[in-house]
């Protein structure tokens, strides 16, 4: 059935998906998405996408807290779940390479974090 997500909600959904989507959760197997990687989570029209370089995001950077170089990345796909969210630490530990979604904070290490992470906008509208 085709649902209309108002903004408040997707938010609360895409910050859900984030979550379980972050490589030390992954890495940990506390996810409820641990399994999922490559599988539909979603209908086939959903794409959701983390873009470090979108113009004036609150997010945006040229390259990750370890340096690396990121860049727009579909995270969901048509509905598929096409990565998980790695810094080189939760990367090491599932024998992949980062993602480039390092971040920091001032008292502790990198670890896993999206930067612009937006549901793209589907046909339908509020007023449909």
């Amino acid at each position: 059935m085709p649902i209309v997500y108002d903004p408040r909600v997707s938010r609360g959904l895409l910050s859900h998906l984030a979550s379980a989507i972050n490589g030390a959760s992954i890495a940990r197997g506390t996810s409820f998405l641990k399994d999922k990687l490559g599988q539909r989570i979603f209908g086939a029209d959903i794409t959701i996408t983390d873009d470090p370089h979108r113009p004036r995001g609150l997010g945006s950077k040229p390259f990750d807290g370890e340096g690396i170089a990121n860049r727009k990345r579909a995270i969901v796909e048509d509905g598929v779940l096409t990565t998980w969210v790695l810094d080189l630490r939760s990367a090491r530990q599932l024998g992949l390479k980062s993602t480039g979604h390092a971040a920091r904070g001032t008292s502790s290490p990198p670890s896993p974090s999206l930067t612009n992470l937006y549901m793209a906008a589907g046909k339908m509208t509020r007023r449909q």
